[in-house]
C-alpha cells in the first residue's frame, strides 16, 4: 500500500488504530483517542491537515483541555437532565428517583472517572464488587450504566461502550405470575377487611394498576354506564435520590393505551355504590380511595396490608397485588377475550405485552385436552 502524505497510522496491540503526525511546530502529535477502525484514524488525519492548510491549527492537546471529557457522575447528571425535559416521553419523577437510588449504587466506584478512562475492568470489577444479594437491582444498575454509557457514545465522547458484561443486566423474573380462579377471587374479595373491599374489588375486577387504582376520582366512576374511566396514574417518588423530599405525582398513565374505560362487572356495582354514597368527595380533593387523612393519596404499602390478610386467607401468602390483574386478564382469555379486548383492557400497547399476563390454567388445559380427545374418537369411529 503507499504511504501516506500526511501522518501516520498503526494497529495497536488491542486491535484500535492510533493516528500521529508532525505538526508545523515540528513536534510530534498524537490523537487524543484511538480509534476502532482504521478509516477514522485516517479523517482525524485528514482534518489535522485541513488545519493545518488553512493555518488554524493549534496543537491537539490543547484543543482536547479545552473541552476535557466529563467524569461518569457529571455526565450522569447531564444525562438525566436531558432526558428529564425532552420534548417526547420526558422521565417521570418516579423513574428519575429510581434511577437516584440505582446511581448510589454506580457512582461511588466509578463516578470519579473520567468517560475515555473507564474500562471494561473497571465495570467488571465494579459489577463484581456488589452485594449479591439484590440480583435484581445490581441488575438494572448495569443497565442504566450501559445505557447512560451508550448515549457517550452517540455522542463521541467514547469510542465504545465498556458495559460488555455477558449475564450482568437485569435478572430474569425468578417468580411466576399467580392467576386466581373464579372461586379463588370470590374468596379472596371476602377475606379482604371491609375498608379496602371496594377498591380491591375494582383491582380484582377490573384489572387496574395499583396507581390507576389509587387515582381514581368520583367523576372516573360511572355506575350507570357500569364502567371506570382510567385517566390518572399517582405515583410516590424521591427524584432527588434517597433521603431527599417524597413527592406525589399526578400524571397521565404510562402510554396513550393507558387511557381507557374498563367496563365493571354488575357483582361490584352495589359495593361501590355503598362505598361512593358513605364516602363523598370531600374539599379540596375528589379521590375515591384517599388516605386517613381524606386528602393524600393512598400508600402502595397501605394497600399491601390487607391484601397479604386476604392472599393468606386462601392459602396463598404469596400471591402479589399485580397478580389481581394477571387474574382479570387470565380469566378475560379464558372466556374467549381477543388479543385486542386484552390489550384495552389492560391499557398495553403491544399484543406481546398483553399476552404476557394471561397465564395458562391447569383447568384450562384439561378442557382442551378432552376437546381433543372428542376429535381423535371421532375420527376413529368415522
Amino acid at each position: 500500500m503507499p504511504k501516506r502524505r500526511f501522518g501516520s497510522i498503526r494497529k495497536l496491540p488491542s486491535g484500535k488504530w492510533q493516528a500521529r503526525y508532525i505538526g508545523p511546530d515540528e513536534a510530534e502529535h498524537k490523537a487524543p483517542h484511538t480509534f476502532l477502525t482504521k478509516s477514522a484514524a485516517e479523517a482525524w488525519l485528514n482534518k489535522e491537515e485541513s488545519l493545518i492548510s488553512n493555518d488554524v491549527w493549534t496543537a491537539p492537546e490543547k484543543r482536547t483541555a479545552k473541552t476535557k471529557t466529563p467524569t461518569l457522575r457529571v455526565y450522569t447528571e447531564r444525562v438525566l437532565t436531558a432526558r428529564s425535559t425532552r420534548t417526547q416521553k420526558p422521565l417521570r419523577p418516579s423513574t428519575l428517583g429510581d434511577y437516584r437510588k440505582l446511581l448510589a449504587v454506580i457512582l461511588p466506584a466509578l463516578g470519579d472517572i473520567r468517560l475515555d478512562q473507564i474500562t471494561r475492568a473497571d465495570i467488571s470489577e465494579w459489577h463484581a464488587s456488589l452485594d449479591p444479594g439484590p440480583r435484581t437491582r445490581n441488575g438494572k444498575a448495569y443497565d442504566l450504566l450501559k445505557s447512560i454509557l451508550r448515549d457517550a457514545v452517540d455522542e463521541e465522547l467514547i469510542d465504545r461502550n465498556p458495559c460488555r458484561l455477558r449475564g450482568a443486566g437485569k435478572p430474569r423474573a425468578a417468580r411466576e405470575g399467580v392467576a386466581l380462579s373464579p372461586a379463588e377471587l370470590l374468596a379472596y374479595l371476602e377475606a379482604v377487611p371491609a375498608h379496602y373491599r371496594p377498591l380491591l374489588f375494582i383491582s380484582g375486577m377490573c384489572g387496574l394498576r395499583s396507581g390507576e387504582v389509587r387515582a381514581l376520582r368520583h367523576c372516573d366512576i360511572d355506575l350507570k354506564a357500569r364502567e371506570v374511566h382510567v385517566r390518572k396514574n399517582v405515583t410516590r417518588s424521591q427524584p432527588g435520590g434517597p433521603g431527599t423530599p417524597t413527592v406525589w405525582t399526578y400524571g397521565d398513565p404510562k402510554t396513550g393505551a393507558g387511557v381507557r374505560d374498563v367496563s365493571i362487572p354488575d357483582i361490584a356495582v352495589p359495593i361501590l355504590k355503598e362505598w361512593l354514597e358513605g364516602h363523598p368527595a370531600q374539599p379540596g380533593t375528589a379521590l375515591v380511595f384517599p388516605a386517613r387523612d381524606g386528602r393524600s393519596p393512598m400508600n402502595d404499602s397501605t394497600l399491601r396490608r390487607p391484601h397479604k390478610h386476604a392472599a393468606a386467607a386462601i392459602g396463598k401468602p404469596d400471591l402479589q397485588l399485580h397478580d389481581l390483574r394477571r387474574t382479570v386478564a387470565t380469566l378475560a382469555a379464558e372466556d374467549g377475550a381477543t388479543i385486542a379486548e386484552l390489550q384495552r383492557l389492560l391499557g398495553h400497547t403491544t399484543a406481546t405485552m398483553a399476552l404476557h399476563y394471561q397465564k395458562p390454567t391447569a383447568d384450562r388445559d384439561r378442557a382442551r385436552a378432552d376437546r381433543f380427545n372428542e376429535t381423535l374418537q371421532a375420527a376413529q369411529e368415522g
